[in-house]
């Protein structure tokens, strides 16, 4: 999938990477997320390291997603690369906006985000954004009110989260490969599920009634938007499926690839 960048050097972990693969790299520039979460072991507000220049691309925080690919469309000379996709991701938004504006009473829909059985997204995190802007009621937004913050443990917050028994979904987004079978997609959800219903959010009925969907989270915003919208509010006229196969045959580099929705979202029942 990102056979383009295969010449580039491997430094390790994108959060503290290792500084002396990096420094004996012939590279010009390091390209990083913001300074809170990436790139942590060089002094903080740094605009180089050994000798190259030090990018901070802003493409998640609050959902800006869009901005760090115009950004890096522009530091790599592919301008109208970056341009033909944010296009599309705007085209995607859209509609599914368009389809969302017809529902009156969205927010009596309510939902949490987890990336992992003990934490939850809110306010400031990528997703969280993402998901807030469908309209339904995000639980987590109500429990963390601070606005930069990005969410909190689900144990901290139990009790506060289980206020909330008439949620309607848990929206868990975890890293989903291409190359996984249907038995490991729901491997991977049982394994959460397992977690989840013996931690301290069990007596939810949501929980109880297995009232949870993975959706993968390398997905663009858009498409994440696009998919939970469809799952909340299976009425409005969405084809996401065709969505994610757009995404796939126009803005990725994978090849012979077999189309399979459990990739990319997952429903308890559905596969």
């Amino acid at each position: 999938m990102y056979k383009a960048f295969a010449s580039l050097p491997s430094v390790g972990d994108r959060k503290t990477p290792d500084l002396e693969s990096i420094a004996k790299s012939d590279a010009d520039a390091i390209y990083a997320g913001s300074e809170k979460y990436y790139l942590t072991n060089v002094d903080s507000g740094a605009t180089s390291y050994a000798g190259k220049t030090i990018l901070r691309l802003a493409s998640w925080e609050n959902g800006g997603y869009a901005n760090g690919a115009l950004m890096i469309g522009f530091f790599t000379d592919a301008d109208e690369g970056a341009e033909k996709f944010v296009r599309w991701m705007d085209s995607v938004e859209s509609k599914v906006g368009s389809e969302l504006s017809k529902i009156s009473d969205k927010s009596s829909t309510s939902f949490l985000n987890v990336s992992s059985a003990t934490y939850f997204g809110a306010q400031a995190d990528g997703v969280a954004t993402t998901l807030t802007k469908i309209g339904a009621t995000n639980i987590g937004n109500t429990i963390i009110t601070d606005t930069s913050k990005v969410g909190g443990s689900v144990p901290t917050y139990a009790e506060d989260i289980n206020k909330h028994n008439d949620l309607d979904l848990i929206i868990y987004t975890p890293y989903m490969y291409l190359n996984y079978s249907d038995e490991q997609v729901k491997e991977k959800y049982n394994t959460f599920y397992s977690s989840l219903s013996t931690g301290k959010i069990s007596a939810l009925d949501a929980v109880k009634n297995q009232d949870i969907v993975m959706i993968n989270y390398e997905l663009p915003f858009c498409l994440v938007y696009a998919i939970a919208a469809k799952i909340l509010f299976p009425d409005i006229d969405v084809d996401v499926d065709g969505m994610i196969k757009e995404y796939i045959d126009d803005y990725t580099d994978v090849e012979g690839y077999t189309y399979n929705p459990n990739h990319f979202y997952y429903i308890p029942g559905s596969a």
